[in-house]
Order: C-alpha cells, then structure tokens, then sequence
C-alpha cells in the first residue's frame, strides 16, 4: 500500500511499522509525487492525515518522520 492511498480513507495499518519503523523518515512530497505520480496537494494532505492520527511528526527543514 502506498501512502498516497491515505488520502482515499484507507489507512497504512499495523504494517507500517515495518516498512517504516519509528524515527524513519517518511518520503517527502516531492518524493512521493515522482515516485507514486499524485498532485503535491494528494501528498501533502496524506502526511497532514497521518500527523492528525498521531502517527507520524513533521521537523521543520527535517522531514517527517514516524512516531
């Protein structure tokens, strides 16, 4: 599953983990948009739903990175 698919309502699930465990970085847009071909707007919102849940925080010139 692909974190585009975020957006759509379906969440990444207990799996996630183990692509992404905690503290890795998440791609950022611009990586998501060349790798899954979305708008920046469609990656923007899945990381905005994914720090709403609690599952990931964004650093300011870091990146996103999981909880």
């Amino acid at each position: 599953m692909s974190w585009c698919q975020a957006d759509s309502g379906d969440h990444p699930g207990p799996d996630h983990r183990r692509r992404y465990p905690k503290g890795t970085r998440i791609p950022t847009e611009s990586e998501m948009v060349e790798t899954w071909e979305v708008a920046r707007t469609t990656a923007r919102r899945a990381i905005a739903l994914l720090r709403d849940e609690g599952l990931v925080d964004t650093v300011p010139q870091r990146g996103t990175y999981v909880r």
